[in-house]
């Protein structure tokens, strides 16, 4: 059985749905302008969270703490946009231009957000149809039915600004904090598990009429006769799935020590000593009575909730996984560090809010979008390493801002046609990634630079 079952794609008739927002234009600018001073507010807690989540906290931002020997701002330097304007005195302490990029941030963060809204209230998320025979039933529906697209739109306010954190924090220093990536996985299991049309919107069209659907493994259309679902995941196997994976999630951030060199004993001793001398280990264990009652809750509840949930917490699995194997098998073919592992808790985070099939798009668009840049880098200052998160971060907002085209373009005929195929195709892609690692080590080594 394949992972997608054929189904027909929606079309959305934007004629339409414009001559209806130009009637409700005046709630709309209102609407607008709500959304822009949510932007603007939260761009400021953006630039906060960048300096703040960092590795070298520098108190750049009007809301930290300022250091002994330097200069004292006031109120009005935590104002949006101004409060960078009138912070530009404090160049000599922090750089020259210091301020320029926070202040961008909070002139295009707002700006592209009222867009994104706009963007996502016309509807222009769902797929379109390509067959006739569907079109009236469709429309019959959208007009009759309508979309929910609030909990998808708060949903990704969140995933956008925690990516916005995430670029800045890995462009300066290379590092992707937890803050940033466990806060949002979190909150995207809570948030799937709450609201399943938090999943980016799959329409297929029934032979009675479509309907909207939330996805196991993101674009798989649960609600439908034609869906494929495994029924034993609503069984006891489903939620002991459901926390081993979310449990393991856990464990793998704790990164405790483990070795065997002196026997089990001392290696079992020195396992648990290394989780107790961790300073987090009080909100580790937290966060794993969350993640139990969230979803043994959701199990009990059954229905969409915990289809969303088990579709957010596969994303979560597969995305991750696949960047450690990458870090892995790189790491052993370079022998040096491939990438880092807040790369993979980033990919774990962007899979919980665009499912597995999603993080493959991801993962393939990113090394696309950073060859450029690293190209221009390498030739310009000379630089090999460049962190790769921000492109991860780019991919994701293009694959949700071209869903509807990278699905039925690409992602529908290739589940269709590959289904149990396309992890199986990932894992033998990887496992040669790998083999054309090692061989240009091999030939670097022995006839490129030759040790003498």
């Amino acid at each position: 059985m394949s992972f997608v079952c054929g189904f027909s794609s929606c079309k959305i008739f934007p004629e339409k749905l414009v001559d209806v927002r130009m009637v409700d234009s005046l709630p709309f600018f209102f609407e607008q302008v709500i959304v822009y001073i949510v932007g603007l507010l939260v761009a400021t807690q953006i630039n906060h969270a960048i300096y703040r989540w960092n590795w070298k906290k520098v108190p750049i931002s009007p809301w930290m703490s300022q250091g002994v020997n330097e200069p004292k701002g006031n109120w009005l330097d935590r104002l949006p946009i101004y409060g960078w304007l009138n912070l530009r005195h404090k160049e000599a302490v922090f750089g020259k231009n210091f301020w320029v990029r926070p202040l961008a941030i909070e002139l295009i963060f707002p700006l592209a957000l009222c867009w994104y809204y706009n963007f996502v209230a016309s509807d222009s998320l769902l797929l379109e149809i390509t067959e006739p025979h569907y079109v009236a039933a469709v429309q019959q529906f959208v007009e009759k039915e309508g979309y929910n697209w609030l909990p998808l739109f708060g949903g990704h306010l969140v995933l956008l600004t925690l990516l916005m954190i995430a670029t800045f924090i890995d462009f300066d220093e290379k590092i992707i904090p937890d803050e940033v990536t466990v806060t949002g996985t979190c909150f995207g299991l809570l948030w799937l598990a709450i609201f399943p049309a938090a999943a980016l919107p799959v329409l297929i069209a029934e032979e009675v009429a479509p309907q909207q659907v939330t996805f196991w493994l993101t674009s798989l259309p649960l609600f439908s006769e034609r869906a494929v679902w495994f029924p034993w995941l609503n069984g006891l196997g489903g939620v002991v799935l459901g926390l081993a994976s979310f449990l393991g999630w856990q464990a793998a951030l704790l990164s405790p020590v483990a070795t065997l060199r002196w026997g089990w004993k001392k290696g079992v001793a020195y396992f648990f000593t290394s989780l107790w001398r961790r300073h987090n280990w009080l909100q580790e264990l937290i966060l794993a009575l969350f993640g139990t009652i969230l979803i043994i809750g959701c199990w009990a509840v059954g229905g969409e909730h915990w289809q969303s949930l088990m579709t957010a917490i596969a994303g979560m699995i597969f995305g991750g996984a696949v960047v450690w194997l990458v870090r892995i098998i790189g790491g052993c073919a370079l022998t040096e560090e491939a990438m880092g592992f807040g790369d993979v808790t980033l990919m774990a985070m962007i899979g919980v809010y665009v499912g597995w099939q999603g993080t493959l798009y991801v993962f393939f668009m990113a090394p696309f979008l950073a060859l450029f840049v690293s190209l221009l880098s390498f030739l310009s200052t000379g630089k090999k390493r460049l962190a790769f998160g921000p492109y991860l971060c780019m991919a994701t907002v293009i694959l949700v801002l071209y869903w509807p085209q990278l699905w039925t373009g690409w992602g529908e005929p290739m589940f269709v046609l590959m289904g149990w195929f396309v992890p199986v195709v990932t894992a033998v892609g990887l496992l040669l990634m790998g083999v054309i690692l090692w061989v240009w080590v091999w030939f670097k080594v022995h006839f490129l630079f030759p040790e003498k």
